[in-house]
């Protein structure tokens, strides 16, 4: 079978065979194989290689996925090639009518889903992977149980370390930041030599190179584990396998939130790495500005209405279209807008308005009647990881990384942010962008 597999395509092909001279203890042989060519395009032959589908199993029996987990090997065709538990009768098999190769291998590569097996009626939750540049699919199914015994307890523990390291993080910017200050006074006052002050500059630089660079290493990181924790919460939350208990529903719901949260916080941490490495490129576009207000404004909408605000939204019906990336613009517009609500106390209001500017361009304006700013306030609030220490702004969470980030992104689009504030009346935060990325339509 290997033989007329490999035969008819240049590609690698896997199969089992059940060669009773070759078999290993009883078990059946994994076979690999690809066709050769002669050198006039002709068939030429097929080589093949065996292996010992102990090898692999031994690997399987050093993963813990519990007494009723399950790890398969299957060709992207459904061949089943390996299996923990070991059961001969499975080895290659065809379940490519099941529902991870009719339902979700042929739209993703990888994924999480609950299924009911046949074998025992338990229920599992399984994830796979397509082993990149190979045609083989790895499956590994966890019991519902198993999985959600010591579920809670594994996701609390990594919210709670990916918050202390988004903490040490943030600190570790900010000590670097007063580090950074401190030496150009002491530079400023002993008057160094240029080429002393040339020596520093760099020296500072690469400091902040690998402060951004190890910041976006670990946003990296901490993405992983928290779309997995993300995805079950989901599961638990929405009762996707079967009923679960009230109480673990509302246990999944703040597992939810807060992993949202925190994910939301390491998107905008990376964003400020790459901004600050030079790697953030714009994917420009013909954008409809009128779209992203109205998507920010469904967003914010509920925060809105809980917090007892009032939000108005003033653009002329014939908008412009921009050139420009929009989900960076989107990501600028709701910044402010989540920034004047979070500001904001109830009864107040929030205007979002776009008109032109005077040589052409877009201004886009979000005025709140929340706490306000003093003027020598401005400059600390555009700074990353930086707050204005006040009484409303300590009752909430955040990173200080709003306003800076949407600056940074106004300042890419070739645009520019300003801010005007007076204290106890509110702030408008204004962001311009320059008639080349105005759209003219043809008359």
């Amino acid at each position: 079978r290997y033989f007329a597999l490999a035969r008819d395509s240049t590609a690698l092909r896997f199969t089992v065979e059940d060669a009773a001279m070759l078999r290993p203890r009883g078990k059946h042989l994994i076979f690999a194989s690809r066709r050769f060519n002669r050198a006039d395009g002709g068939f030429g032959g097929v080589i093949a290689a065996t292996i010992n589908p102990d090898y692999v199993l031994k690997f399987f029996y050093t993963l813990n996925v519990g007494e009723r987990g399950i790890i398969a090997l299957e060709t992207t065709e459904g061949i089943l090639l390996v299996r923990r538990p070991y059961i001969e009768e499975y080895i290659g098999k065809d379940f490519s009518s099941s529902l991870l190769f009719q339902g979700m291998l042929p739209w993703a590569s990888s994924g999480v889903f609950p299924m009911r097996y046949q074998i025992d009626g338990l229920w599992r939750i399984v994830g796979y992977q397509r082993v990149e540049k190979l045609p083989l699919v790895v499956q590994v199914a966890l019991s519902r149980d198993d999985a959600l015994a010591h579920w809670f307890r594994t996701t609390l523990l990594q919210a709670g370390a990916g918050t202390l390291i988004l903490a040490v993080l943030g600190a570790m910017a900010f000590v670097l930041n007063r580090q950074l200050q401190a030496r150009t006074r002491a530079h400023e006052q002993l008057s160094l030599t240029v080429r002393e002050l040339e020596s520093a500059r760099v020296a500072a630089e690469e400091s902040s190179r690998v402060k951004s660079q190890f910041m976006a290493n670990m946003s990296h990181e901490l993405r992983t584990p928290l779309n997995a924790i993300i995805g079950f919460s989901e599961v638990i939350r929405d009762a996707l396998v079967g009923p679960v208990a009230a109480r673990y529903k509302d246990y999944a719901r703040d597992i939810h939130s807060s992993g949202r949260h925190l994910l939301g916080l390491i998107n905008d941490v990376l964003d400020l790495s790459r901004i600050e490495l030079g790697r953030l490129e714009l994917h420009e576009e013909p954008v409809d500005l009128g779209k992203v207000i109205d998507d920010c404004h469904r967003l914010v909408a509920e925060r809105v209405k809980s917090g007892g605000l009032e939000l108005a939204v003033d653009f002329p019906p014939d908008l412009p279209r921009l050139l420009g990336d929009e989900l960076r613009l989107k990501q600028i517009v709701l910044n402010l807008l989540s920034n004047a609500v979070k500001f904001t106390a109830a009864g107040g209001r929030i205007v979002l308005s776009v008109s032109g500017t005077a040589d052409g361009g877009v201004a886009l304006a979000v005025a709140d009647t929340g706490i306000g700013m003093k003027p020598e306030e401005i400059p600390i609030a555009l700074e990353p990881f930086r707050q204005i220490d006040s009484a409303l702004n300590r009752r909430y969470e955040g990173t200080g990384l709003g306003l800076p980030l949407a600056r940074t992104l106004a300042e890419l689009h070739g645009g520019s942010l300003d801010i005007a504030s007076t204290p106890g009346q509110g702030t408008t935060v204004t962001i311009t962008l320059p008639a080349t990325r105005v759209i003219r339509q043809a008359a």
